[in-house]
């Protein structure tokens, strides 16, 4: 990613571990990333991602998803498999969780 001239991001889903900072890339939309508030109640922030994605505005998608027991599908999972591809991927322990970091580029 650090290679590209285009390095767009957005993480989508949850809220940024560091990856703008980490990058040095600066957020290209209000909703960078999802706040801790159910998407029933605020879903701006979600459906504004997802036409991120579906806009294809960034060249990169972070998206990070439970790989324990209590795993949950990733919202609009095949609208992001529509434009992006899987690059890489990193698992990681929280607070006795697992969780699994993916990095997707625009196909």
């Amino acid at each position: 990613m650090n290679k590209s001239k285009d390095r767009t991001l957005l993480n989508y889903g949850s809220l940024d571990a560091g990856f703008y900072l980490a990058t040095e890339t600066l957020p290209v939309d209000k909703y960078f990333q999802k706040v801790n508030i159910d998407d029933e109640v605020y879903p701006l922030n979600i459906e504004s991602q997802k036409r991120v994605i579906e806009e294809e505005k960034v060249q990169y998608v972070i998206t990070r998803e439970r790989v324990d027991k209590k795993a949950k599908q990733i919202p609009y999972l095949s609208t992001i498999s529509q434009h992006y591809r899987i690059i890489a991927s990193k698992d990681q322990d929280y607070e006795e969780k697992k969780f699994r970091y993916v990095l997707w580029e625009r196909k």
